[in-house]
C-alpha cells in the first residue's frame, strides 16, 4: 500500500448504493493495532493523535494524548482473569465494579461517576448470550438472537428499536423504528469495509493484517 496521509485525498475503487465505484476520498483516519487487534495508536484529520498500552490480559491501561492529557486505568482480576474492578482517571472519571455468575457472564455492575452511583443486572440465554439489561435509572435493553448466535432484534425501554437481517456472510442491514437503514459490508476476515450509516453518510475501510489474520492498520475514508 502506497504512503498515506491523514487529510490527504485518494482516489479509491469504493461501494456506493450498492455498487463498485470510482470515487475521491479523503483519509480520515489512521490506526495501529497490536496482534491481538488492541489498538496501540491512532491519528485523526481532527488533529488528534493518542497512543494506547494495554495489560498482559488485553485491557487498556493507558491513554496518553498529543495534548498532554494522560488517561489511566488501574484495574483487579478474580483467580480466573476476570476483571472485577477498574478505576478510570481523567475526564469521565469513573470506577466499576462487576460481578460474574458461574459461566463467567457479568451479570451484576456498580458504575461510580460524577453523575453518581448508577448499577446494572444483566441476564443471558443458555448461549451466554445477553438477551435482558436493566439499570437503576429504570433505562432497559431487550435482544433477540437467531440460531447461529446472530442478534435479529433489539428494543430498549424509550420506543427505540432495531431489526437486523444479513442477506450474505459478509453483509449485514440494520433498519430501525425511526424508518432509517444502515448497511455494514465486511471482507474475507470479517472485517467491516464499507458502512452506510442511518443518516445516510458513508464511510470505508482498507486494513493491512498481521500473519494472524487480525488487523494490524486501519485507514477510515469519508466522501470528499
Amino acid at each position: 500500500m502506497e504512503k498515506l496521509e491523514v487529510g490527504g485525498t485518494y482516489y479509491r475503487e469504493v461501494t456506493v448504493n450498492g455498487e463498485r465505484v470510482n470515487k475521491w476520498v479523503v483519509l480520515a483516519k489512521m490506526e495501529r493495532f497490536d496482534s491481538n487487534y488492541k489498538i496501540i495508536w491512532f491519528a485523526d484529520m481532527d488533529g488528534k493523535e493518542a497512543w494506547f498500552e494495554n495489560d498482559s490480559h488485553g485491557n487498556r491501561i493507558s491513554e496518553k494524548r498529543n495534548n498532554g492529557q494522560e488517561i489511566i486505568w488501574k484495574r483487579k482480576y478474580d483467580d480466573n482473569g476476570k476483571l472485577i474492578w477498574y478505576d478510570k482517571s481523567g475526564d469521565d472519571e469513573k470506577e466499576v465494579w462487576n460481578e460474574y455468575d458461574s459461566n463467567g457472564n457479568i451479570i451484576h455492575q456498580k458504575i461510580s461517576s460524577e453523575k453518581g452511583l448508577e448499577e446494572i443486572w444483566l441476564e443471558y440465554d443458555s448461549n451466554g448470550k445477553c438477551i435482558h439489561q436493566k439499570s437503576s435509572s429504570e433505562e432497559e435493553r431487550w435482544t433477540e438472537f437467531d440460531s447461529n448466535g446472530k442478534c435479529i432484534h433489539f428494543k430498549k425501554s424509550d420506543g427505540y428499536e432495531e431489526w437486523i437481517e444479513y442477506p450474505s456472510d459478509k453483509i449485514r442491514i440494520n433498519k430501525n423504528s425511526e424508518g432509517e437503514e444502515s448497511i455494514v459490508e465486511a471482507d474475507e476476515n470479517n472485517y467491516v469495509v464499507h458502512r452506510h450509516n442511518f443518516n445516510g453518510s458513508d464511510v470505508w475501510f482498507e486494513s493491512e493484517y498481521h500473519e494472524n489474520g487480525k488487523r494490524k492498520k486501519v485507514y477510515t475514508f469519508i466522501p470528499k
